[in-house]
């Protein structure tokens, strides 16, 4: 059955998560090309002299922790309209976001 506000089938992000994030300034960095990311990070796009390294958790202030979920561009879509959160580009049509996966708690 299509979901009414997504409209997504098998790929409905509704009830998956707890919480969603969006990947902030202070979580990218910006590795030159060829060096490997630092421990903690993941790189999810090379350009011609550097890579973008993203933080793969990040502890929020009541404790809980976030793991990054890296989607592409129709699920970012559906999970702005389910969560209200705006996917950050990361490259060629992959969006990054923070998430706490639901029954995790």
């Amino acid at each position: 059955m299509k979901c009414p506000v997504c409209g997504g089938v098998f790929t409905c992000p509704a009830n998956d998560y707890l919480l969603v994030l969006p990947v902030e300034d202070e979580d990218i960095l910006y590795v030159p090309r060829g060096n490997p990311a630092p421990e903690g990070y993941r790189i999810t796009h090379q350009k011609k002299r550097y890579s973008i390294a993203i933080r793969v958790k990040k502890s929020l202030p009541d404790g809980r922790v976030v793991h990054l979920e890296l989607v592409g561009s129709a699920q970012s879509g559906r999970i702005e309209t389910h969560y209200g959160v705006r996917g950050r580009w990361v490259g060629m049509c992959t969006y990054a976001f923070y998430t706490l996966p639901a029954g995790t708690e």
